[in-house]
């Protein structure tokens, strides 16, 4: 059914501030952690465009630059991955982002352990 699911995602991106990118990001993880073709829909490639968009076009949330780090990291690019992930902990501490905030500073926190290794 991921199938669907990138169909309906498709849709949504039409409105990518929905979320303040939210559907940008939600296809863009779709792309990176679904299994590559031919078994899936995967694609390294698409998850860095839709992500690097998330990041780029609504640069203020968080979420955007962190899985755009994620991307980058299995697209090799050490540097550009700790830029963003250093993007994620700017826009974190510039918004007010409430009760969600502790929990993407942890996520934050454990994939620059992760990068650290």
């Amino acid at each position: 059914r991921l199938g669907e699911l990138e169909g309906l995602l498709k849709v949504a991106i039409r409105k990518p501030e929905a979320d303040d990118g939210g559907p940008l990001r939600v296809l863009g993880m779709l792309y990176l952690k679904a299994p590559p073709w031919p078994a899936g829909i995967g694609d390294l490639d698409l998850a860095l465009e839709h992500l690097e968009r998330a990041a780029t076009d609504f640069s203020h949330h968080p979420m955007g630059h962190l899985y755009y780090a994620y991307a980058l990291k299995e697209d090799f690019c050490g540097g550009e991955t700790h830029t963003a992930l250093t993007a994620a902990y700017r826009a974190l501490d510039a918004g007010n982002w409430g009760a969600f905030a502790p929990r993407w500073r942890k996520e934050c926190d454990a994939f620059k352990t992760e990068l650290e290794k």
